[in-house]
């Protein structure tokens, strides 16, 4: 827990749907020669599967 909160901005968030935590998404920025790179990584739970959400969610986090 104490790594996903170090960033500022935080490159780990929760996605929430009508208040309620349905997945998580994150953005980690690469080391060394790779640094103009990060690595997209995200889980949505099966309920909110076909909804767009993160269709939605991914375009707001790259931004």
């Amino acid at each position: 827990m104490a790594i996903a909160n170090q960033s500022t901005p935080p490159h780990i968030l929760a996605i929430e749907v009508n208040g309620e935590a349905a997945g998580g998404i994150g953005l980690h920025p690469q080391p060394d020669i790779y640094r103009k790179n990060a690595e997209l990584g995200y889980w949505l739970a099966e309920p909110y599967w076909g909804n767009g959400i993160i269709s939605r969610a991914i375009p707001q986090m790259v931004e």
